[in-house]
């Protein structure tokens, strides 16, 4: 199943610069409500496609449900800048934390639903409860139920700013699309996020899968997933906070040292038991949190707010590439564990 993640994040990176392109042209709404459709409908149908391939999986809940999201995530950082120029940060932070808060909702509702009697899974790591695997199917309609129908009343919220606004920063020198691929700090930007996300996607996918290898509570390691996702969306605002208050080439190196000394002493927790094992994780999740809301906020200084959103999208391309890259040595790292 490591492929799944792999389509998600290619779906995402190869269509994000064109949410850029279609929320200028039509508008933070509607391509927010396109994004949401595409997303939500990719789940679903996955409740059909489970029993058909794993072909067919990739293709409704990988390529499918990244595409969707691309175009919705980028649309709403775009908006949310333009409504407050003086604190991108900030706002980035809050509207990528919100992204990252889901989790904590859908963690605890997917869990219950799949698992309710908290049955652990076996040495492989795996569940073969037949109770638990008949549900799976299942859960993909409910969640691209609810999904669908907590997207279409955020939508209708969603609107740009007044003229006043949008004015204030049209003196703001802003590059275009094609002038950044000529300059240095782009391709900085780009490489930075490719091996920063190497981090996110790797400990993301794996901390529960190494979590059991020394903790038998499936319930447990859920309710740890749920507060590392608040975690998460705390980190983001508050790496927000920080690049609006100092440069981003500070916090950036900061982040990055607490994620390389946390990742390192990971293999430290067994000996501390469960209780480790979760602080590692919270912490870990409140460091790597604050690399999508840096980059993002540092595209919109560096090259200014008329093309942020498609820059972004540019930049984010590189999960492309590093998505493969992080799934294959995911893959040989889960054969270990």
């Amino acid at each position: 199943m490591v492929w799944i993640n792999a389509a998600q994040v290619a779906g995402q990176g190869a269509l994000m610069p064109l949410g850029g392109i279609l929320e200028r042209k039509l508008g933070p709404r509607l391509t927010g409500l396109i994004g949401s459709a595409v997303m939500s409908i990719g789940t679903a149908v996955t409740y059909f496609t489970i029993d058909k391939s794993y072909l067919l999986v990739l293709l409704t809940y990988g390529v499918i449900f990244g595409l969707g999201v691309s175009v919705g995530y980028i649309a709403m950082i775009a908006v949310g800048m333009r409504w407050f120029p003086e604190n991108r940060g900030v706002v980035n932070g809050v509207t990528i934390g919100a992204f990252g808060f889901g989790s904590f909702v859908f963690n605890q509702i997917q869990t219950a639903f799949l698992n309710p009697l908290n049955v652990s899974p076996l040495k492989d790591g795996y569940f073969h409860n037949s109770g638990i695997l008949d549900r799976v199917p299942q859960v993909f309609l409910l969640s691209g139920g609810i999904y669908a129908s907590m997207q279409l009343i955020g939508c209708m919220f969603v609107k740009n700013p007044p003229k006043t606004v949008i004015e204030a920063t049209v003196t703001e020198p802003s590059m275009s699309a094609s002038q950044v691929l000529k300059t240095k700090e782009f391709y900085m930007l780009w490489f930075t996020m490719l091996f920063n996300v190497q981090a996110v996607t790797y400990f993301n996918s794996m901390y529960k899968a190494f979590g059991q290898t020394f903790i038998r509570d499936d319930r447990f390691l859920a309710l740890v997933g749920a507060v590392c996702a608040v975690f998460n969306a705390a980190g983001r605002i508050g790496w927000g906070f920080l690049i609006d208050k100092y440069r981003y080439k500070k916090c950036m190196i900061s982040l990055c040292a607490e994620v390389a000394i946390l990742l390192v002493t990971m293999q430290f927790t067994p000996n501390g038991g469960k209780s480790m094992f979760a602080i590692w994780s919270f912490l870990l999740f409140l460091g790597l949190a604050g690399s999508y809301t840096l980059i993002s906020t540092c595209v919109a200084h560096t090259f200014g707010p008329k093309h942020a959103g498609t820059i972004y999208g540019m930049v984010f391309f590189q999960s492309v590439v590093g998505g493969h890259i992080t799934e294959i040595g995911r893959a040989s790292c889960r054969e270990r564990v």
